[in-house]
């Protein structure tokens, strides 16, 4: 069974036995030991990520602007 991150979405985790099931995502950096299993979650996950990232994204380079401006 595929395993998700909670946080973004991305089945790209690390296992880390030794640390007692705790998973480490490659993509946003999300560690601890809850993990999604259920695929369509995930994928609604990734969705509001990006979004949010995406106009996070721009509202910073507006920011940024108004500072030069």
């Amino acid at each position: 069974m595929t395993k998700f991150c909670p946080k973004c979405g991305s089945a790209e985790l690390n296992y880390l036995p030794w640390l007692g099931e705790i998973y480490v995502c490659r993509n946003c950096g999300y560690q601890g030991a809850l993990v999604i299993e259920d695929g369509e979650l995930a994928r609604e996950i990734r969705e509001k990520h990006f979004e949010v990232t995406e106009e996070d994204t721009k509202a910073e380079l507006k920011g940024s602007q108004r500072r030069k401006g």
